[in-house]
């Protein structure tokens, strides 16, 4: 949508150019860091999240997401079953953790 001010698109994630409705893609700013990968479900606490990995403390399942087609490598402490399974546009991570537990992505 256009502001009929300013004649630019306003700060949206998903950009869209109005009245044509031609995409103007991602805001550059959001782009890149909803690219990396992230939990999407743990037991107890997260006491970090980061670009390549999470931290936390609990017992119970973990699940998280790797966008891209190349199967990530990961190091994780304290997780049993340790699974990725490829989906539509990336890898879903599942696993048990127990007490302090890692994940990480190594390159």
């Amino acid at each position: 949508m256009r502001d009929g001010n300013t004649g630019k698109p306003q700060g949206n994630l998903n950009r869209i150019d109005c009245p044509s409705g031609v995409s103007l893609g991602q805001a550059a700013g959001f782009a890149r860091p909803l690219a990396r990968a992230y939990p999407r479900a743990v037991p107890g606490a997260l006491t970090e999240v980061g670009a390549k990995g999470f931290t936390g403390v609990g017992t119970g399942r973990i699940e998280a997401w790797y966008p891209g087609v190349q199967r990530p490598n990961i190091v994780s402490r304290n997780v049993s079953g340790l699974a990725l399974t490829q989906v539509a546009g990336g890898w879903r991570l599942t696993g048990d953790a127990a007490g302090a537990y890692s994940v990480e992505q190594s390159r």
